[in-house]
């Protein structure tokens, strides 16, 4: 299987479609993963030994009874201004036929749903789907097919790797109750650059914070309550433990998907994924030593933060492509795994 070959025809079609309908993927939006379908259950078998000789298998889940593997791929594929990390590898559906080949890419570009069917209204035919914590927006086209969601597939599988972590999603159901305020999962365990003493983080949006809070009581947690005014902006944080796992729900007026934590969240994250193992330990070893995650990204960088607000400067990086990343990671000691091989 000649990945980059097939991957780039298979990216070639999907974005002249798009260009046809004068609309496109932003260089600075994160192409998280794409998607191989095989034909017959012993297709994905054959396929999945033939990339388990170079790539890393990161899971293998059952979805509605059959099988899905997600490989990091030994060299990414490169594409335009991105390099595309993550093939997932999905074993057909029974009684459902597929054609052999490259089916769908996903993408996380930091909008919101409302804001992706109106940019993408004459483009083709909108499907909802997804898991309870990262919601999917399918975009079905004659040159391919799209998906957006708020959360990349590397972050997701590291969220269901920690089975204490999904244990306490699934019995608070925190998601669920908090649905109407469009809650967001972000912070260093989706990171994958979690200390012991890391919170799982959620931004919410809600005009009223009352409502967050009553809530949050139903459901008889234990809360802290504190509010504070950040950067002008009135801010509310709820938060409680359960089995040992503390959870902060960030409340603020404007739009999840506007808030600094998420916008800090995705660069971070495109960050991670294009620098090397070592740049990732150099940052969690920062925070291991007291370190906000933002000033230990920067500072990890090769930034010198004496005179400068880490949370500003990290958005700054925020509209930068792979490319641009790669080429400021390029100037670090550090290696780039995968980017220039």
């Amino acid at each position: 299987m000649q990945i980059q070959e097939s991957a780039t025809a298979f990216l070639d079609s999907l974005f002249s479609h798009l260009q046809k309908h004068q609309t496109e993927i932003e260089s600075y939006w994160s192409i998280d993963h794409i998607c191989y379908r095989t034909a017959t259950s012993q297709d994905y078998e054959n396929l999945k030994k033939t990339l388990l000789q170079d790539h890393v298998l990161l899971v293998e889940t059952l979805v509605n009874g059959r099988p899905i593997c997600t490989f990091k791929l030994a060299k990414p594929i490169q594409f335009k201004h991105w390099h595309i990390g993550i093939l997932e590898l999905p074993a057909p559906k029974p009684g459902s036929h597929y054609k052999e080949g490259f089916e769908h890419i996903e993408v996380v570009s930091g909008l919101s749903f409302l804001d992706l069917q109106k940019r993408f209204r004459d483009v083709g035919v909108f499907e909802q789907a997804g898991k309870s914590f990262n919601n999917e927006l399918g975009l079905k086209t004659s040159g391919g097919n799209l998906k957006f969601h708020d959360l990349s597939l590397e972050s997701v599988v590291r969220l269901e790797l920690k089975k204490d972590v999904m244990r306490a999603l699934e019995d608070t159901q925190i998601l669920k109750r908090l649905r109407r305020f469009n809650p967001l999962i972000v912070g260093t365990l989706p990171l994958g650059i979690s200390t012991p003493d890391s919170d799982l983080d959620i931004l919410v949006s809600a005009e009223n914070f009352i409502e967050v809070r009553q809530v949050l009581e139903e459901g008889s947690f234990d809360l802290e309550i504190k509010e504070k005014a950040i950067r002008g902006e009135k801010s509310q944080i709820l938060s409680f433990i359960y089995l040992g796992l503390k959870f902060e729900i960030f409340v603020q007026k404007n739009s999840s998907y506007d808030q600094w934590g998420y916008r800090h969240f995705l660069i971070e994250e495109r960050i991670l994924n294009l620098a090397s193992a070592d740049f990732s330990k150099k940052v969690r070893d920062l925070k291991l030593t007291g370190e906000k995650t933002e000033a230990s990204f920067l500072q990890a960088l090769g930034m010198d933060l004496e005179s400068q607000d880490p949370f500003l400067e990290i958005l700054k990086l925020e509209k930068l492509s792979d490319k641009e990343i790669l080429q400021a990671l390029s100037k670090l000691r550090c290696a780039i795994a995968g980017a220039s091989s």
